[in-house]
């Protein structure tokens, strides 16, 4: 009986779990992100041309300000000091379309 289960189990996980998220970073000027405040921001590139990596925690915007840390260490740059914001978007791929496009490139032309 608990092998059935187990069986069972797994056939809903393998049906409906298998896939995989990608992560796409967009740079784009601070007035074309939808949401500052609710963005996963993973970087900036200032008005001065430095381009700023953050750490995984990401950035946090509030009153016109982008706080994050950089190497541990805090790092906070005014908005009109920034020239792109670099936002990440998680996107679902089913297994099927993850499996198809790698096995057949030209399944990305479509």
């Amino acid at each position: 009986m608990p092998k059935r289960t187990i069986a069972m189990v797994l056939a809903v996980l393998l049906s409906v779990g298998p896939g995989c998220y990608n992560r796409k970073v967009q740079k784009v000027q601070p007035a074309d992100v939808p949401q500052p405040e609710t963005e996963k921001i993973v970087g900036v590139t200032t008005i001065k041309g430095e381009d700023v990596s953050f750490d995984r925690s990401g950035a946090s915007i509030k009153n016109g300000r982008c706080y994050a840390s950089v190497k541990k260490t805090p790092y906070e740059v005014p908005l009109d000091q920034v020239q792109r914001i670099w936002w990440s978007e998680k996107n679902y791929q089913s297994a099927e379309r993850s499996a198809w496009s790698q096995q057949w490139p030209w399944a990305l032309w479509r």
